[in-house]
């Protein structure tokens, strides 16, 4: 089971935006369930989420890889945390 984080870059602040979410599959309604925490740009984020991200740009919009995620645009991904607490 993985967790789901919301990966959002805000190119008009050069902030990064990252929120923990759930998704209903198949109609992939999503909802917020933990705060968000804002990041001062890309390597301010942990190095965990900056690889995943990377990742998904090497791959493409739409393209879901297992336990990494998935690139909605160019300024919004999903991410999968399955890392134990």
């Amino acid at each position: 089971m993985y967790t789901t984080y919301s990966i959002c870059f805000h190119n008009d602040t050069k902030q990064v935006e990252v929120k923990q979410i759930t998704q209903d599959t198949p109609c992939e309604k999503v909802q917020i369930i933990g705060t968000s925490s804002m990041y001062n740009g890309y390597r301010e984020m942990p190095e965990w989420i900056q690889r995943k991200v990377s990742v998904l740009r090497f791959v493409g919009v739409d393209q879901d890889v297992d336990g990494v995620g998935r690139m909605l645009n160019k300024d919004r991904f999903w991410i999968y945390d399955g890392r134990e607490s």
